[in-house]
């Protein structure tokens, strides 16, 4: 992987069914914060690509989940970018209690294809040079990464 940023968040109530399990469909929010999360570590502001004209809506999103996940559960979810960036990105998702970073702890894992797309024109674009610099830059300097703990 070309870049991997860890981002910490805590289950809130409204996020579960009434027996206190995390619904599925919180997953995804959960992965696009920790995207967002990964990308303003790198100084890229989904913000900005907007005002940019450009978006990044999801093509194609993938959930496994091997265990259960409670209201109040301290996460880390960890997002990790490819190598090869296109005009799709497909970014990979571990989910895992905070205070435990073992294999045996992974909670759900999961896939998101995001695709670069001009506001303007409503077609696929190639990723925004400073999107690929600052990848670029993170895998070059891994001791300039930003802390895995979050933004």
């Amino acid at each position: 992987m070309l870049y991997c940023h860890a981002h910490n968040r805590r289950v809130p109530y409204r996020d579960c069914t009434p027996k206190g399990l995390l619904r599925l469909r919180h997953y995804l929010d959960y992965f696009k914060a920790a995207r967002v999360h990964a990308l303003r570590a790198l100084g890229i502001r989904y913000r900005s690509l907007e005002d940019d004209g450009i978006l990044m809506p999801v093509v194609d999103a993938e959930i496994s989940r091997s265990r259960p996940v409670r209201y109040d559960s301290p996460l880390t979810v960890r997002a990790c970018f490819p190598e090869e960036l296109s005009a799709r990105i497909t970014t990979q998702y571990t989910v895992f209690r905070s205070d435990s970073t073992n294999e045996e702890s992974v909670l759900a894992t999961g896939t998101v294809t995001v695709c670069f797309v001009s506001a303007e024109t409503n077609r696929p674009i190639r990723p925004p040079e400073r999107v690929r610099q600052a990848l670029q830059n993170a895998e070059a300097n891994p001791a300039k990464r930003p802390s895995p703990q979050g933004a």
